[in-house]
């Protein structure tokens, strides 16, 4: 069962944003080691991705949701879809929009 579309729109949001602040740490790191900032390779977009996940999941349990949602009738399949499809839909759009294959 989708959560009411308010909750998955800020749920969403919230995966933005957990995103951007994972790409924008990496990239400050890659800057300082000398490398470009905005074009990562494929393995480090794979390894942004899985780390916003990862953080979705610790912001879910850090906000004590996952109790919340679980009473909803959400699973955690679409727990873990809520936080892996704004991360894949950014670092896909970067990569598109810098002329890299993704």
């Amino acid at each position: 069962m989708w959560p009411n579309q308010i909750l998955l729109r800020a749920y969403l949001l919230r995966g933005v944003m957990i995103w951007l602040g994972v790409r924008m740490i990496v990239a400050a790191i890659v800057s300082l080691a000398g490398g470009s900032p905005l074009q990562l390779s494929a393995a480090t977009s794979l390894e942004v991705v899985a780390i916003s996940v990862i953080l979705g999941f610790v912001e879910f349990s850090r906000r004590r949701e996952r109790a919340l949602l679980a009473n909803l009738g959400v699973s955690r399949l679409i727990l873990f879809w809520i936080c892996l499809f704004p991360a894949c839909v950014s670092e896909l759009g970067v990569r598109v929009a810098l002329g890299v294959a993704p």
